[in-house]
């Protein structure tokens, strides 16, 4: 929805913003490039749709969020649209992204891999039925 504070956002309100994409360094920040764009973004993507067989389904690199997530939920047996929709990685790449820039953490696919390992866990406990088909 075009909420998120990234730094094409923060430079419109001429508040301080990072110059560069604070995970590559080498593209200008904007939700797109951040959530799926991004090379690190792209290899978060890439290694979760592989976990569960849909690799197929990983962003283009010049995929915009909505048409992307619109075209791939398409792709899905009913079942597992709905965990896919339950999945984590769009907050999981948001609050690195966050470390990143706060903390002067640096950019670890890894890291972020493991922080939504460890949250799709807590929601399968929690009783995510749909996630829980995923695998």
């Amino acid at each position: 929805m075009g909420r998120c504070l990234t730094a094409d956002r923060l430079a419109r309100r001429g508040l301080d913003h990072p110059e560069c994409c604070p995970f590559c360094d080498q593209h200008d920040e904007d939700f797109n490039h951040i959530l799926v764009q991004c090379v690190i973004a792209w290899e978060v993507w890439f290694n979760v749709l592989r976990r569960v067989g849909l690799q197929h389904l990983s962003p283009d690199r010049h995929d915009k969020l909505t048409a992307w997530r619109r075209r791939s939920l398409q792709q899905v047996q009913r079942e597992k649209r709905k965990g896919l929709n339950t999945l984590i990685i769009f907050w999981s790449l948001w609050k690195h992204r966050n470390r990143c820039v706060f903390d002067k953490a640096q950019p670890s696919p890894a890291f972020i891999l493991r922080d939504i390992a460890e949250q799709a866990s807590l929601w399968k406990m929690a009783g995510a039925a749909k996630l829980q088909l995923l695998g």
